[in-house]
């Protein structure tokens, strides 16, 4: 294995997209600890960076969906991860698409969140990684699915759904990638994170899960996560293939590998980023993992645990 010399750190780039009702600062102010945490982890042989894109689409609170409970839920969400936030942060709160329909689910404005993120890619990117909370997590579970599509061989093998539906949604863009150098074309991500994540519940976003997901996944669940519950989160997991390494989680903890080979961390709150340190390590010791083999030496007692080996406080 190449170790890299201190003094040339390789740059790592993470796009993190928000949750509904957020915006890009206020998701960078909640997840301060946690890119906190992944530099310190990474150094000195990644210098980490972070993109934070606001969602396109404006929502005005108190707002209506379909479903009121739901609505509820999230405002209720919203004004709780506001109150420890800063009150300089700022007010406006956007999504990446809107509900406007439960039967059948329709999200309304999936093409400009789309290309919000494309416009993020080009001008900020490439990118390592994604994390993502919320809607922000089945936002960019689409995304992860959408790049490992791009990049196959001969993407005309592909599900004829899925081809019509990426371009529906403007998710090709064949000149500006030939155009590009090949060090800067947007590569299938080396890891993804997803906190109180689900799986997009719109029909058309079911051939993205067909073939299931490659990329390795780390899932955040909440124990009293209201706004989302567990089993649309699992659903989201289930859409994950397994993946080098992967086990069945037998030991009854409140981490470990999933049936499906995905990685899955269960916390006792709720709808948030946990900053407890030893969800931290969770996180920062598993995406360690995922670029060990790159460059990243990862040697040293006790700092590289695997996930579903650490200690936890119950």
């Amino acid at each position: 294995m190449v170790k890299l010399s201190k003094s040339s750190p390789t740059p790592l780039k993470i796009l993190m997209l928000h949750g509904f009702t957020q915006s890009g600062p206020r998701f960078h102010a909640k997840s301060s600890g946690l890119q906190k945490s992944l530099r310190k982890a990474l150094f000195p042989h990644y210098s980490v960076s972070f993109s934070f894109p606001t969602a396109p689409h404006r929502i005005d609170l108190p707002f209506d969906e379909p479903s009121s409970s739901h609505s509820s839920l999230v405002q209720s969400s919203s004004r709780e991860q506001d109150s420890i936030t800063d009150p300089n942060d700022e007010p406006d709160s956007f999504g990446w698409w809107r509900r406007t329909s439960d039967d059948p689910v329709v999200y309304d404005g999936m093409v400009e969140g789309f290309s919000r993120i494309r416009e993020t890619i080009r001008d900020e990117g490439p990118f390592d990684g994604v994390i993502g909370f919320s809607q922000g997590a089945a936002m960019a579970a689409l995304v992860v699915s959408a790049l490992e599509e791009a990049d196959q061989a001969q993407p005309t093998t592909s599900p004829p759904r899925r081809r019509e539906l990426q371009s529906e949604f403007q998710l090709a863009d064949s000149q500006t990638r030939d155009e590009q150098e090949p060090d800067q074309r947007q590569r299938p991500l080396k890891f993804a994170v997803f906190y109180g994540g689900f799986r997009a519940a719109d029909p058309r976003c079911d051939p993205f899960f067909t073939p299931p997901i490659s990329t390795p996944t780390l899932h955040v669940l909440g124990e009293l996560d209201t706004v989302v519950d567990e089993s649309r989160m699992r659903g989201l997991v289930a859409c994950c293939s397994p993946h080098k390494g992967a086990s069945k989680d037998t030991s009854g903890g409140s981490a470990g590998r999933d049936s499906q080979g995905a990685v899955v961390i269960t916390h006792p709150g709720g709808h948030y980023l946990p900053s407890q340190r030893v969800w931290l390590d969770h996180v920062t010791g598993w995406i360690r993992t995922c670029l060990d083999g790159e460059h990243l030496d990862v040697g040293g007692k006790d700092k590289d645990e695997r996930v579903e080996d650490m200690d936890v406080p119950f």
